[in-house]
């Protein structure tokens, strides 16, 4: 039977979501992502079986967000690479006669290219993301600053990825992740536009090398020293306009850095962290272009082609830093 009182909404997508009481039909949405996925067949009753799936793709990186009553499923060996969160409910997956517990609030579950088979016997909602590792890799160099290391973490094994670590959670970056996509899915291009498929994949190399991120030693043995010329470049730039439509990986990229060198590089030396400085650069660039359209753009197109998603908080941070609404300046230039 299906309970009730489970919360079966979808963290995004729920809207669009397909629906089904058969399994199999499940089974074949799922495989959008996982096309391993061999079967997938309800605990129980079939008459009770309940699924429910939204998937969606940025840049290439395929997410699947769904629910299912209890269920088993197998998989075969494929190609690809698959993290699963889970939200609600847990998992046992058994690879290689190796079983793998992973659930809400505990662990994530990393799938490898190798067969393997999982089963539910309550009711579950989980993500599903169709890794890259090389994409994963290339952030992971940019962001730890490590540009000769190949490997950050074997995709080859099934692994359990932790969903907290110290006072750290990720399961709650996911859901914050997911609720953004989740307000913005009317108009995906945005969401392409900003890069929030790099977004997700540094919320996933923090939670796969939390050490490096997060372990207090870390301070100690990060302060290198960082050359006078760079802090200079960055000066002699940041009027530029030069900033204004990087992302935190272009600019560690740029800088050659690490996340927590330029951390330390911004609240040493700007007295901010390195997200509020690149908001700076947006907003210095989103009055210029009003003041070169002559007021003749409005307050969404310039939200967005500073590469905010949300035009109210755009407004928000505008007149914190100018001191009056985008809507004022586009007015006073309109005179």
């Amino acid at each position: 039977m299906i309970n009730k009182d489970f919360n079966n909404k979808l963290i995004f997508g729920d809207k669009y979501a397909s629906i089904s009481h058969d399994s199999n039909l499940l089974g074949t949405q799922l495989s959008k992502i996982v096309p391993s996925l061999q079967y997938l067949e309800s605990i129980g009753n079939k008459n009770d079986f309940l699924g429910k799936s939204y998937s969606l793709e940025l840049n290439g990186l395929k997410i699947c967000s769904h629910f299912m009553t209890p269920s088993r499923i197998s998989a075969t060996s494929s190609n690809e690479y698959t993290l699963m969160i889970p939200i609600k409910g847990n998992c046992k997956t058994t690879v290689e006669n190796k079983e793998f517990l992973w659930g809400e609030k505990t662990f994530a579950y990393c799938k490898p290219r190798c067969e393997g088979k999982s089963i539910s016997t309550q009711n579950r909602s989980s993500i599903l993301f169709d890794i890259s590792p090389e994409k994963f890799n290339l952030q992971a160099k940019i962001m730890l600053g490590e540009k000769d290391k190949d490997i950050f973490h074997n995709f080859e094994n099934p692994s359990l990825i932790p969903l907290n670590y110290n006072k750290i959670s990720f399961e709650l970056m996911i859901k914050q992740l997911c609720n953004i996509l989740d307000v913005h899915l009317s108009n995906i291009q945005n969401l392409q536009k900003t890069k929030f498929d790099e977004l997700i994949y540094r919320t996933l190399v923090m939670m796969f090398l939390p050490q490096n991120f997060y372990d207090e030693n870390m301070n100690k043995q990060q302060k290198n020293k960082i050359s006078p010329s760079i802090i200079k470049l960055i000066k002699e730039l940041e009027n530029e306009d030069y900033f204004a439509f990087m992302t935190l990986s272009d600019l560690e990229n740029f800088l050659d850095l690490s996340t927590r060198n330029l951390q330390l590089l911004f609240k040493k030396n700007f007295g901010m962290t390195p997200i509020q400085f690149l908001r700076e650069q947006k907003l210095k660039y989103a009055k210029r272009l009003i003041i070169e359209s002559n007021g003749n753009l409005n307050v969404t197109q310039i939200s967005t082609e500073v590469g905010f998603l949300n035009f109210s908080t755009f407004a928000k941070y505008y007149k914190e830093y100018h001191g009056f609404l985008p809507s004022q300046s586009i007015k006073m230039r309109k005179i």
